[in-house]
């Protein structure tokens, strides 16, 4: 019994606080700078809504932008500054694959640390002839000069 009356006072707790937590709006002016005015899902009413924070989710394309009658469906977009984005994974023959969910992404910090990322790769075989499929025993053999001893022959 003493249970079930705690549960009941924090779901009315809950529910009043995440109700007057949320102000309704009817444009994008009427939110802090921190928030958007978006749509809830099959409703009628807007409310702000904070804007989504670098690693969040998001819907890429553009999709979470499309304002509708000044008003953003159902979520907002990234906060400003950041691009809501796939991960960038090098396929190593200057193009990329994209993978994941895509999330809010600061895309100047992640060309810094791709940047960063490749300069360590190429440097880590700039002592094996800046090439490793053109390795053998540690010897570097990416001149365009192959000798039999690089295919394990001997002349």
């Amino acid at each position: 019994m003493f249970q079930k009356l705690v549960f009941e006072i924090l779901l009315l707790v809950f529910t009043i606080g995440f109700t007057t937590s949320l102000q309704q709006c009817n444009v994008q002016e009427d939110c802090e700078l921190t928030e958007c005015c978006a749509k809830r899902i099959f409703k009628d009413e807007a409310y702000c809504v904070p804007y989504r924070q670098l690693n969040e989710l998001c819907l890429d394309g553009g999709l979470d932008e499309v304002l509708y009658d000044n008003k953003y469906d159902i979520t907002c977009p990234c906060k400003p500054g950041l691009t809501c984005r796939k991960i960038a994974i090098s396929d190593n023959r200057g193009g990329f694959n994209y993978a994941g969910n895509p999330r809010c992404r600061n895309l100047t910090a992640d060309r810094e640390e791709s940047k960063r990322r490749t300069q360590y790769r190429y440097n880590s075989y700039a002592g094996a002839g800046g090439n490793p499929a053109y390795t053998y025993n540690s010897q570097g053999y990416g001149n365009g000069i192959a000798s039999a001893n690089a295919y394990g022959r001997r002349r």
